[in-house]
């Protein structure tokens, strides 16, 4: 079982499937369970799809690079054949349970992103580190489905929830690129240097601008001035670890913005579902 649950990259498929989750609490008049629970099987699938495809890409990548030398396709644990046999049921039933149980516009919004990630994000690795934004644009656009599926239509609301997924994965991402840039190295992806003052200079303003973002959800997504307090004293505790690794970028302070980024958007995201709940 866990070396499916490694192919499937299920950490990243939870968390994709709480954003867009969040969004449709936020969004949906009623709550429907009708909608509910097909949007929260769509979206985990079709995330759990692009990790699948993801990882049949970058077999001969992630077999020279140590954080990824021990996923199962590299270890011949799940053969391709399988593995694509695997990733192509899941979009299908992914796209087929949003089309039909909640509305067209969400599953085209899915089909999407599984392109943007797959298609263009991916195969862009290691010509460009464009494919840093593009790859942001993809991660951030969860929200969308979620918003959709309770409005049938994309609306403000939806974009601000797409900017703070996408501002949030800039210095996420360089972290990560910091933390693992030996491995990079060696497969030859085509990213900002993390040891360059741009790259962590990067990472702070993106982080910084997030503050803005979250006091236009506060107005379009109607929450509540507690939540005003919790997003903006948590945004600003992620921003000065970002100015930190700016101030000094070590493996430590990598390492530290890494894990606050996690805690970050965790704590917005379930922020948001419980302003809307109480």
């Amino acid at each position: 079982m866990k070396k499916y649950l490694t192919l499937t990259k299920i950490g990243i498929t939870l968390m994709v499937t709480l954003v867009s989750a969040s969004a449709y609490v936020v969004a949906a008049d009623t709550f429907s369970l009708k909608l509910f629970i097909p949007l929260v099987i769509g979206t985990s699938t079709l995330a759990a799809a692009s990790s699948v495809f993801n990882q049949l890409l970058e077999i001969k990548n992630d077999r020279l690079m140590k954080r990824t030398s021990k996923r199962p396709l590299v270890r011949n644990e799940i053969s391709p054949k399988n593995a694509a046999f695997i990733g192509s049921t899941l979009l299908l039933c992914g796209l087929y349970t949003l089309w039909k149980y909640t509305n067209p516009l969400a599953s085209l919004i899915g089909i999407s992103i599984f392109v943007g990630y797959i298609l263009i994000y991916t195969p862009l690795k290691k010509k460009t580190s464009i494919h840093i934004l593009l790859g942001a644009i993809a991660g951030a656009s969860p929200p969308l489905i979620g918003w959709s599926v309770a409005k049938g239509k994309i609306e403000v609301g939806g974009i601000i929830l797409f900017a703070i997924l996408f501002l949030w994965q800039i210095p996420h991402v360089i972290a990560i690129t910091y933390i693992h840039w030996e491995d990079y190295k060696k497969v030859g992806i085509a990213t900002l240097n993390p040891y360059s003052r741009f790259a962590s200079f990067q990472a702070t303003l993106y982080s910084a601008l997030l503050l803005p973002v979250i006091l236009l959800s506060v107005l379009f997504l109607e929450l509540s001035f507690i939540y005003l307090w919790i997003a903006t004293i948590a945004t600003i505790i992620f921003t000065l670890y970002s100015w930190n690794f700016y101030v000094k970028p070590t493996t430590e302070t990598a390492k530290k913005l890494f894990t606050s980024s996690l805690v970050y958007i965790s704590i917005i995201m379930v922020a948001i579902i419980v302003d809307n709940v109480i």
